[in-house]
């Protein structure tokens, strides 16, 4: 009976303390805590191109090609951020220009043009880490803004001479 006190002591410390083989590490199946994967210099800093337009994406899974398949849907989410961010701008020249702007709803944008210029994979224990940076040419980017611009044959022709299109279009107002 006088074994039973210290049994009790030994089951409160493994349990305040937790499993005895994740303490002192002795299984082969040691736990591994995730090493912090380091962001590569160009995905913090995206390098400046003018002839294109370039969106990053990070994902994790499992598999190697899955992440990278998963960070380049993101970067791709990116690009069409990129081309509505252009869209709203030129639509709000106009504007401010006075002409009034029609209600148009969402659209979906092919990105068959995109390319992935960079990427890098980091393995963290099971779980695999990509970083992507895709890029869509300008003349791209610049063909889908004209197509939305030219759809209403009528607003056009009512924008075509505000400033901000003349600009756009690269035509001397």
């Amino acid at each position: 009976m006088k074994a039973a006190p210290f049994l009790l002591v030994i089951m409160v410390g493994m349990i305040t303390l937790g499993d005895p083989d994740d303490l002192f590490a002795q299984t082969v199946k040691q736990k591994r805590l995730p090493v912090r994967v380091k962001t590569p210099e160009w995905y913090d800093k995206v390098p400046a191109d003018d002839s294109s337009l370039t969106a990053r994406g990070r994902a994790d899974s499992k598999d190697q090609q899955v992440a990278v398949d998963k960070a380049v849907a993101s970067a791709r989410s990116g690009l069409v951020e990129g081309i509505d961010r252009q869209w709203n701008n030129l639509l709000k020249a106009i504007q401010n220009e006075g002409v009034a702007i029609p209600v148009w709803t969402g659209e979906a944008v092919t990105l068959e043009g995109s390319t992935l210029k960079m990427q890098k994979t980091f393995k963290r224990g099971r779980i695999w880490t990509a970083f992507v940076l895709v890029r869509l040419p300008q003349s791209f980017v610049r063909s889908v803004l004209e197509e939305r611009l030219r759809r209403d044959a009528d607003w056009y022709s009512r924008v075509k001479d505000t400033r901000a299109v003349r600009e756009w279009e690269g035509i001397s107002p």
